[in-house]
């Protein structure tokens, strides 16, 4: 299994990439949420392109497909291209194969906020830093 890290927003570093409420069912929303600690903070990307959190091990996933604004949730990985990420030198976080990224929904980078799928613009709300010691 591969080392676990964090997903920190750039444009806010005091926050993380969360599954909300520390649920372990499919379909709990992702957002970013003061940095815990907790293993529904920590993820790892697996062989096939998952993002796999630590807590749940369940994948992130864009709920009902590949549609732009869709929320981003845990879910039971499928296959299916959805739930396909690869990470990107910019600090984007890409659908494989599409162009749609995890953005913080509405560009509001507060704690609780929920993350999206959005076509790619550069903004701050969609640029992560992997980081896999947290102080």
């Amino acid at each position: 299994m591969s080392r676990s890290f964090w997903i920190v927003s750039e444009a806010n570093p005091n926050l993380v990439l969360d599954v909300y409420g520390a649920s372990k069912d499919d379909r709990a929303k992702l957002v970013v949420w003061s940095h815990t600690g907790g293993d529904n903070q920590k993820f790892h990307i697996d062989d096939n392109g998952y993002i796999v959190s630590s807590h749940s091990h369940k994948v992130i996933d864009v709920e009902g497909g590949i549609n732009q604004g869709a929320h981003i949730i845990q879910y039971s990985a499928h296959g299916g291209d959805n739930q396909k990420w690869k990470l990107h030198k910019d600090g984007t976080i890409k659908l494989n194969g599409h162009n749609l990224v995890l953005d913080i929904k509405e560009g509001k980078v507060e704690q609780g906020s929920y993350i999206i799928a959005w076509p790619h613009h550069g903004g701050p709300n969609q640029r992560w830093r992997i980081v896999n010691h947290y102080e």
